[in-house]
């Protein structure tokens, strides 16, 4: 491997196979040349380092579209029916409902994607007092003791 100059060829077949793979190190071992190689020559590659960028865009789109296809359209699947010594197949349809959410979380986050947030006052929702570096340190240096002391007497 990389026992060639990489040329604009190399570059252009790597990104039709990045298009279709989605996968660089597979993309570059593809033209005979190592991941290292077509990494080295994207980062020094501005031009390089954009169609890198839509070729993996490219195949994302391949995946989102065909995840869409299972989800909506579904797979048909042959199955068997009956007994073993006479049944016979049939084609059966199955849909994703994990791939549908995942598209749907995807696309519309603030709907379907499951969000948390944190937020901390003092009592009855009082702002806490803001505490400089020192004083963070020592009452992180505290809470820390108290655990140990907590973790100590739980194993005792």
């Amino acid at each position: 491997m990389d026992h060639q100059r990489l040329t604009d060829d190399h570059k252009q077949r790597f990104l039709a196979l990045l298009r279709t793979t989605g996968n660089p190190s597979v993309a570059a071992r593809g033209i005979g040349f190592s991941p290292s190689t077509l990494k080295r020559h994207r980062d020094a590659d501005e031009e390089f380092a954009t169609e890198w960028l839509e070729a993996q865009d490219e195949a994302a789109d391949a995946l989102e579209e065909e995840a869409r296809r299972r989800a909506v359209e579904g797979v048909v699947r042959e199955k068997w029916v009956g007994p073993a010594d006479g049944g016979h197949f049939i084609n059966e349809v199955s849909y994703s409902d994990t791939l549908l959410l995942a598209l749907l979380k995807a696309k519309k986050p603030r709907e379907y994607a499951q969000l948390s947030r944190t937020e901390v006052s003092g009592p009855e929702g009082a702002d806490l007092p803001a505490l400089d570096e020192t004083a963070l340190a020592a009452r992180l240096a505290s809470i820390l003791a108290l655990a140990d002391a907590r973790a100590s007497g739980a194993k005792e």
